[in-house]
């Protein structure tokens, strides 16, 4: 689900067509679509916590954010982005918000992501 900001715009529509090629790739290899990483879901939605909320999209914002980025799935424990790609280091900042494993401490909002980055495109 792309959340959208105050004029409508879906505020992932890239990340969106990603997953949806990966998707595709998956599907044309034989593969279940049941069978896409876990990686890419939050805590709670493997723990059965509910209600499942919005935020488990940020948390799946920031996999793909992650992985655009470094072309690598934050595993475990894993490298900043800026230590692997050379991209900014706000872009960690960024990521580091939206996998935090308890949905309370996750950014709250895309606003939230959308404004460093559009600090970043500033600078």
């Amino acid at each position: 689900m792309a959340h959208r900001q105050p004029l409508g715009q879906p505020v992932v529509k890239p990340f969106v067509w990603e997953f949806n090629f990966r998707l595709s790739q998956i599907k044309g290899q034989g593969i279940s679509p049941g069978a896409i990483p876990s990686v890419y879901a939050a805590p709670e939605i493997h723990d059965g916590r509910s209600p499942i909320d919005y935020r488990a999209d940020i948390y799946s914002l920031g996999v793909v954010l992650y992985e655009m980025l470094t072309s690598r799935l934050p595993v475990g424990y894993f490298a900043p982005a800026s230590k692997i790609a050379g991209v900014d280091a706000r872009f960690d900042e960024i990521i580091r918000g939206a996998l935090q494993h308890d949905r309370e401490s996750r950014w709250q909002t895309t606003l939230d992501i959308s404004a460093i980055i559009k600090q970043i495109r500033k600078s």
